[in-house]
């Protein structure tokens, strides 16, 4: 099966070929004249040089030798296109006549098992119908695609079927299952079929199980993240401290710099309802003397528990003589989505 990227944004083409994936890429005149494109010769070249991607573009014209010059036109881009061909009695003259040059030809704009049965046909090397506009006007586009390849298969019809104008993750799917031979794909699809809620869930959860076997010094705030205060201060000044590490607590020490207790915001507020002179009331007063304390040495799964033993979100990291270290708190270790869980 061949993977066509259905767009001729570069950036994007690029982004995709990098997964090597990709057979090629097929445009339509719409496409280049809605991202503002003229001269799409230049832009095909540019295309082809990306990944050696084969480019299907349109021959355009009315009678057979308009057609067959303009894919010679196609063709002298480079090595690697395809020309576009929409199905009518001159379309598959004009597909034999190519066949004849050593031209690859598409014939596309096939909405009904008849016309596919005539493409394939021709001596084209691709046929392609068009699953979304089959839907818009209510048929089951994906009956004609089974009929056609069915066709093909039974009477082996050396012709690959690639289904286009895909509309949804969904539409990829179907086409596979009937067994199309190729199929090209918009960006905007492409983008959704990377992507499932259970294997975002499962990558978020490996990652937090990978993390909980880590050391709490491996993530932890270090010293001079700390929000560390000396005894002697006040409440202002806790404040201050707060402000500037743009923290909700603060790590109260002696003036050798070992740990004497925490002051939270929650600490704060509540000392203020009272009367807002306590501004200035030292933190000793209303510190948390007995703050729960821990090792670097512990592994995160070790301090998650003792939070949630204790139920406090936050941890203060000590060496042997009490001196704090670091500082961890709930919210550098687990996502929003997982808090409901402590």
């Amino acid at each position: 099966m061949e993977l066509f990227i259905d767009s001729v944004e570069l950036s994007l083409i690029e982004e995709y070929f990098s997964l090597s994936i990709f057979k090629g890429i097929t445009t339509t005149p719409t496409f280049f004249l809605r991202n503002g494109i003229m001269n799409y010769e230049n832009e095909i070249k540019k295309i082809l040089e990306i990944g050696n991607a084969q480019v299907h573009i349109e021959a355009m014209g009315t009678t057979v030798d308009e057609i067959v010059q303009s894919a010679k036109r196609n063709s002298a881009i480079g090595d690697n296109i395809v020309s576009k061909i929409p199905v009518s009695k001159n379309g598959i003259r004009a597909v034999k006549a190519l066949k004849d040059l050593g031209i690859r030809t598409n014939i596309h704009l096939i909405f009904s098992v008849n016309q596919a049965i005539l493409a394939a046909r021709s001596g084209a090397d691709y046929i392609c119908p068009l699953l979304g506009r089959l839907h818009d006007i209510g048929i089951n586009a994906f009956q004609v695609l089974e009929d056609i390849i069915h066709i093909i298969k039974t009477y082996h019809l050396d012709v690959k079927v690639m289904a286009s104008s895909i509309r949804s993750p969904d539409d990829v799917k179907k086409a596979c299952i009937a067994g199309v031979h190729a199929i090209t794909i918009p960006p905007f699809v492409l983008k959704k079929m990377f992507h499932h809620p259970l294997t975002g869930t499962g990558i978020e959860k490996f990652s937090q199980d990978i993390l909980y076997s880590r050391q709490v010094n491996e993530v932890m705030k270090t010293r001079d993240e700390l929000p560390l205060l000396e005894i002697n201060f006040v409440l202002y000044d806790a404040l201050a401290v707060m402000t500037q590490k743009k923290i909700g607590i603060v790590i109260i020490v002696d003036k050798t710099g070992k740990l004497k207790g925490i002051v939270t915001d929650g600490d704060i507020r509540r000392i203020l309802n009272n009367s807002k002179d306590n501004i200035n009331k030292k933190v000793s007063e209303i510190m948390n003397k007995n703050p729960k304390v821990i090792k670097d040495s512990i592994y995160i799964a070790e301090a998650l528990k003792i939070m949630e033993q204790n139920r406090i979100t936050a941890l203060i990291v000590v060496n042997d003589s009490q001196v704090p270290i670091g500082y961890l708190n709930i919210h550098d270790i687990l996502p929003h989505t997982m808090m409901g869980e402590i």
